[in-house]
């Protein structure tokens, strides 16, 4: 079974991967077993050929696996699975997905420099010219974009666009492989280390609890009477 391990869902806007546009996040794998991404994914040719390439590296830059997946297996506007054979002794440690378009055209120039240009107009640093509107809306239909957030919403990793370090995060979900038995020992080791952590509040929470049931009793030891 997979678990949901570390994420960032907060979106404002996209940004596109075509021609010299790799896009690529961090992130800390908080649990061994690290098996799974899913991505917010924005496809505009449903059906298409071109290939996007997938790149999952650690912490030294080497590659763990690298896959290609084609745009008619993208959807619009879908969250974007992938799982993949479990990575043992991940936890605790930092891990990069890239993505990259894996095509060239007759057009791949002066697409890469239209879509540099939209991407940092979606990242409030330049406004694209009146003269220059159609192309690029002509363009941003013939390649992928991925879900962004402009804050820094997540603070144990950071988006990448070009090499260049942006201040947001890609919209992005990890998860790990384990079984039953230790996702139930877990979740029990996590609930008491959440006690520990805040005695007062858990102490006040099951006072509570323990009134509201005491009430619920006397409330139906009297209506039986």
């Amino acid at each position: 079974m997979r678990r949901i391990d570390s994420f960032q869902e907060k979106q404002d806007t996209t940004l596109f991967i075509g021609p010299g546009n790799t896009l690529k996040q961090t992130f800390l794998a908080r649990a061994d077993g690290l098996a799974g991404i899913r991505l917010a994914v924005y496809n505009p040719k449903l059906g298409g050929t071109s290939k996007y390439k997938l790149t999952l590296s650690n912490e030294a830059n080497q590659i763990i696996w690298q896959d290609y997946i084609l745009e008619a297996n993208l959807g619009w506007a879908e969250e974007f699975r992938y799982d993949f054979e479990a990575v043992p002794e991940s936890e605790n440690k930092l891990f990069s997905l890239k993505v990259s378009y894996a095509e060239e055209n007759d057009n791949s120039e002066s697409d890469r420099e239209v879509l540099s240009l939209v991407n940092s107009y979606n990242l409030e640093e330049a406004s694209i010219p009146k003269e220059s509107g159609d192309i690029s809306s002509l363009v941003q239909k013939n390649y992928l974009s991925l879900g962004y957030g402009r804050g820094d919403n997540y603070a144990d990793g950071a988006a990448f666009l070009e090499g260049r370090q942006l201040k947001g995060d890609l919209v992005f979900k990890t998860f790990y492989k384990t079984t039953l038995s230790t996702f139930i020992k877990d979740s029990g080791v996590q609930f008491f280390s959440r006690i520990r952590q805040d005695v007062s509040f858990f102490t006040f929470y099951f006072i509570m609890l323990f009134s509201l049931i005491c009430l619920l009793v006397r409330f139906k030891m009297l209506r039986g009477k």
